[in-house]
């Protein structure tokens, strides 16, 4: 009982603050949202924020939100996300991690030395420091050696 009280506090906040902030919100095509059984709601995302007060305050139904599981442990984002019972997801970036030693990528050839590419899976994607495209490891020789799916546009040298 505390809990829905809480929720529709919040809920009262939001709608407060989506008047305030936004003058006129038309809402089409509400009247298609069935009120029970399972539905995925898309908001074109022009803000992680704005989105989900404008679906929370003009929908006709309970709304629950997915959330990044690594903004599940900020406390205020955590707090309300677990007060508007969001579901928690993994997303790749979440589970990255550093790896050890330095490579050298020529080509889809990617060669290391400190390095422990055994570690890693098929499929896992390499981010090496500074490139802005991971590529998805396609074969694992040994911990120094393996092959990415496709080349990067030049040759790279440093961290991983």
């Amino acid at each position: 009982i505390m809990m829905k009280l809480v929720q529709s506090l919040v809920y009262f906040i939001l709608k407060i603050l989506s008047l305030i902030f936004f003058r006129d919100i038309e809402v089409v095509g509400v009247h298609n949202v069935p009120l029970k059984g399972p539905v995925i709601i898309v908001g074109n995302h022009q803000n992680q924020f704005v989105d989900p007060l404008l679906i929370l305050t003009n929908c006709p139904r309970k709304i629950s939100f997915i959330i990044a599981a690594s903004s599940m442990h900020r406390m205020i984002i955590g707090s309300f996300a677990r007060m508007m019972e969001s579901i928690p997801v993994e997303r790749p970036q979440d589970s990255a991690f550093r790896g050890k030693g330095k490579i050298a990528i020529t080509g889809t050839s990617v060669n290391g030395i400190g390095t422990t590419f055994t570690e890693y899976s098929i499929g896992d994607s390499l981010n090496p420091s500074g490139c802005k495209n991971p590529q998805r490891i396609t074969k694992i020789f040994n911990d120094t050696s393996l092959e990415i799916e496709k080349p990067y546009k030049e040759t790279f040298s440093g961290p991983i």
